[in-house]
């Protein structure tokens, strides 16, 4: 696994200059900026990381009584400002079924892969009486919304695919991070770091070199998906 100081060094190698050198003419500070730039474009057009969001989703209305309920209270205004500060914060940690729901922040794009789905388990007087399994989520049950939302409308647990950012650069990442990225799409980050960074001083020929061979490693980057071999499941009594 490459580390950031391994990415920098072999941005280093590219551009023939030691460290210090590429301090003064700025390219170190900016190298976090092009790289993720590179990251972006790989991810939403090449090869993503390929992810579940795992969403329990429960009835608004049940939730705020049993919260209410646990405070002793009837009514949200009959909280106290204290209580009301609780019960915002826990209930901000719950996703509601018909309402908007947000992907995490690395989200590139909804995959179209097999959303899972398993329905909230039923009890009797504190029991509970049956396991419910993972099933296939129907259409009825999921709505996409937009860029990065969903609507959920059933109660229940959902792992819902989506296609993510491997990683994000900051100027904080230490020399010692590893980076949990595959190799392939590592290798072709430093090429168009060090394109960026020779067209910042106008070496357009050179910058256009490294553009190639950036292009080139896009190319080679693997960006096979396996899928599980699926079944029809015809119902309704066809």
């Amino acid at each position: 696994m490459y580390t950031w100081g391994y990415l920098k060094s072999s941005c280093l190698q590219k551009l023939d200059m030691t460290e210090d050198e590429a301090l003064v003419q700025g390219f170190v500070n900016a190298f976090p900026f092009f790289a993720n730039e590179a990251m972006t474009q790989i991810c939403s057009s090449i090869k993503p990381d390929e992810k579940e969001f795992i969403v329990e989703a429960y009835d608004r209305e049940k939730i705020e009584a049993e919260l209410l309920k646990k405070y002793g209270v009837a009514k949200y205004e009959d909280l106290s400002t204290d209580n009301k500060k609780l019960y915002d914060d826990e209930i901000a940690t719950y996703y509601f079924i018909n309402e908007y729901i947000t992907f995490p922040d690395d989200f590139v794009s909804f995959s179209d892969d097999v959303v899972a789905f398993k329905s909230a388990p039923v009890y009797f007087y504190g029991q509970k009486v049956n396991s419910p399994k993972w099933e296939e989520a129907f259409d009825e049950q999921i709505s996409y919304k937009g860029y990065n939302k969903v609507i959920l409308h059933e109660e229940g647990t959902y792992k819902i695919p989506y296609n993510a950012r491997w990683y994000t650069f900051s100027e904080k990442t230490d020399n010692a991070d590893k980076i949990d990225v595959p190799n392939d799409i590592l290798d072709a980050i430093p090429l168009y770091i060090v394109s960026q960074c020779f067209r910042k001083i106008d070496d357009n020929i050179t910058a256009t070199y490294y553009r190639n061979e950036y292009e080139a490693a896009l190319a080679r980057i693997d960006n096979t998906s396996f899928k599980l071999n699926r079944n029809f499941d015809i119902r309704g009594g066809w």
